[in-house]
């Protein structure tokens, strides 16, 4: 369980959220037992597992991509004061979001 936490918690620092609550947490781990006994009880729960392969398979793609913008962002940001450091991670998740657009459009 521990490998589904830091995957919880990559996706949130992709959001640009600091903590998830532990709730959501709990909720998201009953979900993936579940899947992982094979439970299957309706035909809209086979489209939300279509829809989880897609976004795993987005995130994947984003992992592989490099943006020397980001790159260039991320290295400066230690640098800089804590206002500016806050511009810089809106800056960087804004470029992330372009490129997840640029994934949809190739698909």
């Amino acid at each position: 369980m521990a490998d589904i936490d830091d995957k919880i918690d990559m996706i949130a620092g992709m959001l640009g959220q600091e903590k998830v609550p532990d709730d959501m947490k709990d909720m998201i781990k009953s979900f993936m037992s579940k899947l992982e006994d094979g439970e299957k009880s309706s035909p809209a729960h086979d489209n939300s597992l279509e829809v989880l392969g897609d976004a795993k398979n987005v995130i994947e793609k984003l992992q592989k991509m490099n943006d020397p913008r980001i790159h260039l962002l991320l290295a400066i940001k230690p640098f800089l004061n804590s206002r500016r450091q806050k511009k810089v991670a809106t800056c960087v998740n804004i470029l992330r979001i372009a490129m997840l657009t640029e994934l949809f459009k190739n698909d």
